[in-house]
């Protein structure tokens, strides 16, 4: 057998472990903590929401002894008597933690049908396949840096042609929601037509707001707009792609509209182009196709229509976030795009003007 790929602990740990199965009631895997390395580790069954049982990984794998896991006794297998309901997924955890344990990706719903590619491709992918990958990743970054849940209240502004809630449709338990926002009207139009229906806990909204790029039209200032949600709605706030389109006003006006939304304790997932003294901060050995060389005060701009791309100075970012009572999960996580994880705190300051 071909060991699959470890899954680390999410907040930076050093707990590793991949779910080999997690269906029809059946789950298997192996977990594994270098700190204790001839150690075994226990784990949580949950059925959703509801804890079912405890484990202990012991079970012996050679190819956890090959892959130089320990002395190889970390594996487990486990089925239920009674497979779980229909939006009721399996899931392990480690005990006494927040370490969840992936596995090979859930199956892509084939009863919604593929976005036109004119559509797939407005939202800088290139073919059904890189659509699905990228959902399939968004997902998997929304479950292990956001802890998301199947009765978690997603929000997801600039929701596009969902990336995110297509394989949500899968994840979220009948308890949970889905809240979609996006400028461009035809894929809400979209989304309303082909994944909506028979889903009354997901909802595309049109944000109708002036965006010199993709929305110039808009009939709403967006450094203006308030989020069409009550305070404390939503567990999880995921913006792909949004900051990096839009000028200092606007995004302080969203983040602050974020913190409001969020519940207590709730994350948002945010990705930006960040700076640092001017220079997009990149891992090492990478460089981006982009050049910020158009300055402003604690942004830069890369083309003519400043809101096609805009990168931010991480000190202002930071400066923000404590400004409206959101907390950074460091470290920040560097890529082609820098995601930026925060919890909202217990009483956010609210924007001025707010």
């Amino acid at each position: 057998m071909t060991l699959p790929p470890s899954a680390p602990h999410p907040t930076g740990g050093g707990i590793e472990g991949y779910l080999d199965v997690a269906g029809n009631g059946t789950v298997s895997g192996w977990v594994w903590d270098p700190a204790a390395p001839d150690q075994p580790v226990r784990i949580d069954l949950f059925v959703g929401e509801r804890r079912r049982l405890t484990l202990v990984a012991d079970h012996f794998r050679r190819d956890l002894v090959a892959a130089g896991k320990g002395d190889g006794r970390h594996g487990f297998a486990y089925t239920l008597p009674e497979p779980p309901r229909p939006g009721q997924p399996l899931r392990v955890l480690v005990t006494g933690t927040d370490v969840e344990l992936f596995g090979p990706p859930d199956e892509w719903p084939g009863e919604i049908p593929m976005p036109p590619l004119e559509m797939i491709r407005t939202v800088g992918l290139q073919s059904e396949q890189e659509l699905v990958e990228n959902g399939r990743g968004t997902l998997h970054v929304c479950r292990r840096f956001g802890q998301l849940r199947p009765d978690g209240h997603v929000l997801d502004v600039g929701c596009g042609i969902g990336r995110l809630a297509i394989p949500l449709t899968r994840f979220l338990g009948p308890s949970g929601s889905y809240d979609g926002l996006d400028v461009i009207r035809e894929m809400i139009e979209w989304s309303n037509a082909h994944i909506a229906p028979g889903r009354d806990q997901f909802r595309f909204h049109h944000l109708d707001v002036h965006n010199a790029f993709y929305n110039p039209g808009g009939t709403t200032r967006a450094s203006e707009y308030r989020f069409p949600f009550p305070d404390a709605s939503f567990t999880l706030a995921f913006l792909g792609s949004v900051f990096t389109h839009l000028l200092p006003p606007e995004l302080e006006r969203y983040l602050s509209e974020i913190a409001r939304v969020l519940q207590p304790g709730g994350r948002c997932l945010i990705s930006y182009f960040v700076l640092e003294n001017g220079a997009l901060k990149r891992p090492e050995g990478k460089s981006s196709l982009l050049d910020f060389k158009r300055e402003g005060a604690g942004y830069r701009t890369a083309f003519e229509v400043p809101e096609q791309g805009v990168a931010y100075e991480e000190s202002y970012i930071r400066g923000l976030y404590t400004r409206f009572g959101l907390s950074i999960c460091e470290p920040i996580r560097w890529g082609p795009q820098d995601l930026v994880v925060a919890a909202r705190l217990e009483s956010p300051t609210p924007a001025r003007g707010s």
